[in-house]
């Protein structure tokens, strides 16, 4: 009997003891939300310590899930839904798996994904938890110019307003960008590359302009000012911005060159892979024919990017996810498109550049078609190695570094390209 009325004594204290911690776990919980910088946090928790009744938010979400971001510039975006969202949201999980749960990063993502389920909705929460951290890490601001300014270590993105570019794009873009920041910085150290680059230095992309403009993206070196056109073009233009040399008389054409390798060639960055995924699916599922049957200003480009997916297909390209694409098989389509899609799209370095610096003088390498820069460029790095492409670029002498002069070496890779070409059925 006393033995009996010992255990029972001793389950008792167990189970105060864990009713004491659960308690304590609570208070700790409710002490670090208030001191937390995440401003859905400090939405939930106030309307959960008032007891308020929180607001059927189905029609919030019934267009996507963008107000579950809950990022703290969603509260500028929009306060009123956003609030409302993150007060829902805060009880949902609070309710189901305690204050605690709230704070649980790791888990976000699927407690995001069993809300929308709870509240009817079939598609989940398509985010990684990589990508829902990593914004907790960049500050926001905004001021008398930008509605929004985000900083990421060196690195600041400005806008005026998500209605062109999307809250989605906005995201990606900028996760992408800063992953590849972070992986161009730790190659530069790990391969010394710092007297070419300086990853160290705060550069600023301008973004208000993306979706607005047909023309290019550009880079001011010296101020670290990139004005930003297109979404997937950051990386590079990043490159420039932070080369030592590209303000200096370098060699354009390899200045080209290097800003596409590090982010596509090396595969510091996934970002075109999603570019070209996307255009392989429309270009799959019949949205360039429809364009090109259409005829005017939209054929010209769906032309070339109906080519361009027939040609990747044509070499053994796959492209079941977008991490699936074979960079060095697109590059070789996109050469072949550049040569015979006949499509406008299609230009020359030296072209190009005069879009945007209308009295620029022709240039060594300015005559090749913007489609056979990676592979001459890629070629010339297996060839030569990148310290002397990078001599090369900084003097721009090719023939002191490489001991052939530029045309001959290129005369040389289009004899290889085109035994690649004949090879290859083309």
């Amino acid at each position: 009997m006393k033995k009996r009325l010992l255990i029972s004594v001793m389950l008792l204290a167990v189970l105060l003891l864990f009713t004491a911690c659960g308690k304590m776990s609570d208070e700790k919980a409710i002490a670090a939300m208030k001191e937390s910088d995440e401003l859905w946090i400090n939405y939930g928790l106030a309307a959960w310590e008032a007891g308020t009744e929180t607001e059927d938010v189905s029609g919030i979400l019934s267009g996507g899930y963008r107000y579950l971001y809950l990022h703290n510039y969603m509260f500028t975006y929009d306060e009123e839904k956003s609030a409302a969202v993150a007060e829902d949201f805060f009880r949902f999980v609070a309710d189901k798996y305690g204050l605690a749960a709230v704070l649980d990063t790791d888990k976000r993502v699927a407690y995001k994904t069993e809300y929308l389920h709870s509240l009817g909705f079939e598609f989940d929460y398509a985010r990684s938890t990589e990508e829902e951290n990593f914004f907790r890490t960049v500050t926001f601001h905004s001021d008398d110019v930008y509605d929004y300014i985000f900083t990421y270590k060196n690195a600041s993105f400005t806008f005026t307003d998500f209605e062109v570019l999307s809250l989605g794009n906005m995201q990606s873009m900028v996760f992408d960008t800063c992953t590849f920041l972070d992986n161009f910085a730790a190659y530069v150290k790990k391969k010394n590359l710092s007297y070419y680059f300086n990853t160290d230095s705060h550069v600023c992309f301008h973004c208000e302009g993306i979706g607005r403009s047909t023309t290019v993206s550009y880079t001011r070196p010296s101020t670290g000012m990139i004005y930003m056109r297109s979404r997937w073009s950051l990386p590079h233009e990043y490159v420039h911005a932070v080369s030592n040399f590209s303000a200096s008389g370098s060699n354009t054409f390899l200045d080209e060159v290097l800003a596409n390798y590090f982010p596509y060639t090396l595969e510091l960055t996934d970002m075109h892979k999603k570019q070209n995924y996307i255009r392989f699916v429309d270009a799959e599922a019949g949205y360039y024919e429809d364009r090109i049957a259409q005829g005017g200003a939209v054929a010209s480009e769906a032309i070339y990017f109906q080519s361009l997916w027939e040609n990747y297909v044509a070499l053994g390209g796959t492209y079941e996810t977008a991490e699936e694409i074979d960079t060095e098989l697109f590059d070789q389509a996109a050469l072949i498109t550049g040569r015979t899609s006949g499509s406008s799209i299609c230009s020359t370095l030296y072209e190009s550049y005069l879009s945007s610096i209308p009295h620029m003088s022709p240039f060594e390498g300015g005559e090749l078609l913007n489609d056979e820069l990676d592979l001459f460029g890629s070629w010339l790095i297996e060839k030569y190695g990148l310290l002397k492409v990078l001599e090369t670029w900084r003097t721009a002498d090719f023939a002191g570094t490489l001991g052939e002069d530029y045309e001959t070496i290129k005369a040389e890779w289009m004899e290889a390209e085109a035994q690649y070409l004949k090879q290859a059925g083309f």
